[in-house]
């Protein structure tokens, strides 16, 4: 590990410096060489101004430590029996707290916005998170296993995230497939999540589609709207796209990513 902060520190890098997650890399070494155990001890420490993490941004340490415990509903959107790329999609309501998802969208304002470089990024802003910490995986595989034998997938999410923004009317992004992720350790993502942070009142739908085509000829097979909290799941090779949202409808904003 001290080797690793050598060479950051050679080549310039502050390690004290704050990532987009509000975690600096003298901390991320720190916590991967001696385990998690010692995130109390620091959070403790940085509370109360002292050591090189103090003031930095963090969830708080009850998020930390633990997700709460909480009773999801699952709902099926594609049977899993269903020769289909998108079976066993399905959402999760119910299963982050409110203190979870306001940590969240905190984060989100405290990231900055990536410049838009497609022209098909239908009209969302993006912000990058690098989840070093893992407290944002902790708690989303705690919602995939409190659905028990109906999960799709275990639930482990890669650490590369990134909230998408909706701010303006006419966003939305027309039919397609997702691509999968490799780990660190050769493993390869098999699905898509999206964890919704506001509701829309108009639009913003996620919806699955039969097959990839025109949206006026695709057939629907379920449609998302956004709620608060809602955790969607489906494979990488499910045909889906996002409804434009309205100005009735604004904010939309998400985190998304891909698990296993």
């Amino acid at each position: 590990p001290g080797a690793v902060l050598a060479c950051l520190a050679a080549a310039g890098a502050d390690v004290h410096a704050p990532g987009s997650d509000g975690v600096s890399a003298a901390e991320t070494v720190v916590r991967r060489a001696v385990g998690h155990s010692i995130v109390p001890l620091c959070l403790a420490l940085a509370d109360k101004g002292v050591g090189p993490f103090a003031g930095a941004w963090r969830p708080p340490l009850a998020l930390a430590n633990r997700p709460p415990p909480l009773r999801p509903v699952v709902t099926e959107l594609i049977p899993r029996t269903r020769q289909h790329p998108g079976a066993g999609s399905c959402i999760i309501d119910g299963a982050f707290s409110k203190e979870t998802l306001d940590a969240l969208e905190s984060l989100f304002h405290r990231l900055p916005l990536a410049p838009r470089l497609k022209t098909t990024s239908g009209k969302n802003d993006r912000s990058y998170l690098l989840d070093g910490e893992g407290w944002v995986q902790e708690h989303l595989q705690a919602a995939v296993r409190l659905c028990g034998q109906v999960a799709p997938c275990e639930g482990h999410a890669m650490m590369q995230m990134r909230y998408l923004l909706y701010a303006e009317p006419g966003g939305g992004l027309p039919p397609h497939v997702d691509l999968s992720r490799t780990d660190e350790e050769g493993r390869k993502s098999t699905h898509t999540f999206i964890l919704y942070l506001t509701p829309c009142a108009s639009g913003g739908e996620t919806v699955l589609l039969e097959r990839l085509g025109h949206e006026e000829k695709a057939t629907i097979l379920a449609s998302v709207p956004p709620v608060r909290g809602r955790l969607l799941l489906f494979p990488h090779a499910c045909p889906h796209l996002a409804r434009e949202v309205t100005a009735q409808g604004l904010p939309k904003l998400l985190l998304r990513g891909e698990m296993l």
